[in-house]
């Protein structure tokens, strides 16, 4: 796992009530954003199953896009506190022909400016 970027370890034992708070609904956010994802796992599920059985959800693909931008929206405060998605990206290994390299700097700079 990732260090966490706020100073702190623990969501629940968070010193401030403005830190507190907010951890909490990053933690929030992580738990919604999960719940997006098994939306999205659902809704592709009945969509696939259903169309065996003539069984049609109007705008299926509409709520999975939906799902999708909350689920990447709602993941992003989560991820970031702590550091999971940059970190990750830095130190990453990028296999080429069976020869593993090295992300190079300006790569792995570029990639933290964007993420």
């Amino acid at each position: 796992m990732g260090t966490p970027l706020a100073g702190h370890g623990n969501d629940v034992t968070a010193v401030g009530l403005v830190r507190r708070t907010l951890d909490l609904l990053y933690l929030a956010a992580g738990y919604a954003a999960g719940v997006f994802l098994v939306a999205i796992f659902a809704i592709m599920m009945i969509m696939s199953i259903g169309r065996q059985f003539a069984f049609n959800i109007p705008a299926g693909d509409d709520f999975a896009s939906w799902c999708m931008a909350a689920m990447a929206f709602l993941g992003l405060a989560h991820t970031f506190k702590r550091g999971e998605h940059t970190f990750y990206l830095a130190q990453r290994r990028i296999p080429i022909s069976g020869i593993k390299l090295r992300v190079p700097s300006l790569s792995r700079t570029f990639g933290e400016v964007l993420s």
